[in-house]
């Protein structure tokens, strides 16, 4: 019987942790990008860090900042919030990019190991699930 038991509840132990660091976002990479013919611009959340692109030639960041706690636990938040294995099925509520009414963006979630994406969507438009999310990144790009 003792053994029994034993065998159960490191069963349960066992499922938490697994559970548990299927959700530790901490560790995730974020990108976001929004282009068209004339336009690139490529948002980047790795490390702690917030990474801004707007040459599609040479990737070189214009913007590097550093984010605070708080900001980190709100993109923890956003990110929980998401199913990221879902997000290749969310629908975009625009179509102004399919006649060059809008640029087209993305976003992509690598997260222990997977890479999870978004089909295209409007730039400034996204799908409602992942809005919260694009609208905190996209706010550190101020106009030049």
């Amino acid at each position: 019987m003792k053994l029994i038991s034993c065998f159960l509840l490191s069963l349960f132990l066992s499922k938490g942790c697994v559970n548990q660091s299927k959700q530790d976002f901490s560790k995730s990479t974020l990108t976001y990008t929004a282009e068209t013919r004339g336009y690139y611009m490529q948002i980047t959340i790795k490390d702690k860090e917030l990474r801004i692109t707007k040459d599609r030639e040479t990737r070189l960041p214009s913007v590097q900042l550093q984010l605070s706690k708080e900001q980190q636990k709100k993109v923890i938040s956003y990110l929980k919030a998401i199913d990221v294995a879902q997000l290749a099925q969310l629908k975009a509520p625009t179509e102004k990019r399919f006649y060059d009414g809008a640029a087209i963006g993305n976003l992509s979630v690598s997260h222990n190991g997977e890479t999870y994406g978004t089909a295209g969507f409007d730039h400034g438009n996204p799908p409602v699930e992942i809005e919260q999310l694009v609208t905190f990144m996209n706010a550190f790009d101020k106009p030049e």
